[in-house]
């Protein structure tokens, strides 16, 4: 077997997991290949017990009759010269494995009864397997970790999402990230769109959390796609556009550029052809007719979710909210109720503003009016009146401010 036929990249391989690991059980998180060395000593195991058992058998009579024998029944006799032939040392070196996990039992004092009084671990004798002898040798100090290896490796999924799962578990997906970063990277050049940037979300939008993937290329209308990728331990912020926005605040040429990046990506990473032609490519590309008629239908309430082309993925089982906290960059929040102390939907607003909120030195300290600095938003004034301007990209949006 290779030890390195895993890894990603040509030449010398980048190993995603110690071949430790690739050895270890499965029930213990790994791979279940198990050491050659050990299960090499768990075969030679099972001719030591097969030794002392088969006192009849030919072959062991032979081995008597040359060598002799220990009167515990297992050791050829020391005095009689071992052939060179004989690998003698091995099976020292095995036996001193094998009595590790052997119990002998005094019976009526004369001999050591190797069949009847002698034990495999807390089983009899004659239920000695290879196997058993293989896994008591691979034992690892400790408890074994949680691991759901049936959920794993039992599912009904193509093997290259129990794969990544299975790396995901063990935090080895660093690999797999460049990995994808690069076929991003070739499904960018094959676009042949300057305008399109790869780069990390802190990078690309500095300061305030990318909450908002449409509100970002409001902003930068220049940009025709854009992907965020693994941002959610960085930015606190996970709260997107509900279906409720106005369609104005929707780039559906970003959205056209940055689903064909997407899907030219996907096509890369499932290809076992590593080597595509930029023709192969060019062929895949996102109907912009269906997106502007998705987005259409999806952005507005009524009939809105109701459309053919959405229904068949959503399924909403109330009626549309008359507010709702959104994240539209540029416009203000709804007007302000200081008496509905008990909104839960101002409450909830108030809460993630603040909690996703960036403080400024420059940011106003009250707000018994607007607030002035850009994206500032007032918080808390159904406390005490007076509120607090915070920088923060969280919006409380009325219905009709959104239909109007």
């Amino acid at each position: 077997m290779r030890r390195d036929s895993d890894g990603v990249g040509e030449g010398k391989r980048d190993h995603l997991v110690s071949w430790d690991v690739v050895c270890k059980p499965k029930a213990k998180g790994c791979l279940g290949f198990g050491k050659i060395a050990l299960r090499n000593v768990a075969l030679l195991g099972k001719w030591l017990w097969r030794y002392p058992k088969e006192g009849s058998a030919l072959w062991h009579k032979v081995i008597l009759s040359i060598y002799g024998s220990h009167s515990n029944g297992w050791d050829a006799n020391t005095i009689v010269r071992w052939s060179h032939r004989c690998p003698r040392k091995a099976i020292a070196i095995v036996f001193q494995e094998f009595s590790k996990f052997t119990l002998f039992v005094v019976g009526d004092g004369e001999r050591i009864q190797f069949w009847e009084d002698f034990w495999w671990g807390d089983q009899p004798l004659g239920l000695f397997t290879v196997k058993s002898f293989f896994l008591a040798l691979s034992q690892c100090s400790g408890s074994p970790p949680v691991f759901p290896t049936k959920f794993v490796w039992k599912s009904q999924v193509p093997f290259k999402v129990k794969s990544f799962v299975w790396l995901v578990a063990h935090k080895k997906v660093s690999s797999v990230t460049n990995e994808t970063l690069n076929a991003l990277q070739q499904a960018k050049d094959s676009l042949k769109s300057e305008s399109i940037m790869i780069s990390t979300a802190n990078s690309s939008n500095p300061g305030i959390p990318p909450s908002s993937l449409m509100s970002f290329l409001r902003k930068n209308s220049s940009t025709s796609g854009i992907v965020l990728e693994d941002f959610d331990a960085t930015f606190a912020n996970q709260f997107y556009h509900s279906h409720l926005d106005d369609l104005s605040n929707v780039n559906s040429s970003a959205i056209v550029a940055a689903a064909s990046l997407v899907a030219r990506t996907l096509y890369i990473l499932a290809s076992d052809d590593k080597d595509l032609s930029t023709s192969a490519l060019s062929a895949i590309n996102v109907n912009a007719s269906l997106v502007e008629a998705l987005l259409g239908c999806l952005l507005n309430c009524d009939p809105g979710l109701s459309c053919d082309l959405v229904k068949k993925y959503i399924a909403p089982r109330t009626n549309c909210p008359s507010n709702y906290v959104g994240v539209l960059l540029g416009e203000p929040s709804a007007t302000l109720y200081p008496g509905y102390v008990s909104d839960v939907s101002r409450f909830i607003w108030n809460f993630l503003a603040d909690r996703t909120s960036i403080p400024r030195e420059n940011a106003t300290s009250a707000c018994p009016k607007d607030c002035s600095n850009e994206g500032e938003v007032c918080i808390g004034e159904e406390l005490d009146g007076k509120g607090v301007c915070v920088i923060s990209t969280t919006r409380y949006t009325s219905k009709d401010i959104i239909n109007n």
